[in-house]
């Protein structure tokens, strides 16, 4: 079940006064997947948070919906990807999330377990149209800064076009202070054959 919003009157999540709001997911059940934040409904404008800390196999924040708004987010040392575009279930490709902007966040320090599946940014396997990111920055994720992968197995074909705007990706495939190392891409762009 999600909760959404209109074109017209979007529901916002923000900090009451000036400066961020800290979700921090330390003390959390540390056995679960998934993620700190999902954005399942429609028309939400998330501004001004930070998404951290979460437990391994957590991502900080998965958008599943439409129309929706992430900006000026802080997303970081989470235990997978920082922000990912995907369905959240077995939906039909007609419900793949479409229409969300990702605007001027960064996602930073995000590492799993294996150190092969934490990027910065994600907008793969089950995406929709009209997905934007502008002026992001994804930088020492322990694998890729951005990733759009798509997989055969999915069934579905390859994801939709994303646009990638006025963004940096820099020092991803390792984390400050550790000695090990990822893939490391700035942009994964495709995959296996598609």
């Amino acid at each position: 079940y999600s909760v959404s919003g209109r074109e017209a009157a979007m529901i916002t999540l923000m900090a009451e006064e000036v400066g961020k709001v800290t979700l921090d997911g330390s003390n959390a059940d540390p056995t679960g997947t998934g993620q700190m934040v999902a954005v399942n409904g429609n028309y939400w404008h998330l501004y001004g948070l930070e998404i951290c800390n979460s437990t391994k196999l957590k991502k900080g924040i998965q958008v599943s919906g439409n129309n929706n708004i992430i900006e000026f987010c802080d997303i970081h040392n989470n235990g997978t990807t920082g922000l990912q575009i995907s369905r959240s279930g077995g939906e039909p490709r007609e419900w793949w999330p479409k229409n969300n902007l990702i605007k001027n966040c960064d996602s930073y320090n995000n590492c799993d377990v294996n150190y092969n599946d934490a990027d910065g940014f994600g907008a793969k396997l089950t995406v929709g149209e009209g997905n934007k990111f502008y002026g992001c920055m994804a930088y020492n994720n322990i694998d890729d800064g951005w990733d759009l992968y798509a997989k055969n197995e999915v069934g579905q074909g390859a994801i939709s076009p994303v646009v990638i705007e006025n963004c940096v990706a820099f020092n991803n495939g390792w984390l400050p202070g550790d000695d090990k190392t990822g893939e490391g891409n700035g942009f994964k762009l495709g995959g296996e054959g598609l």
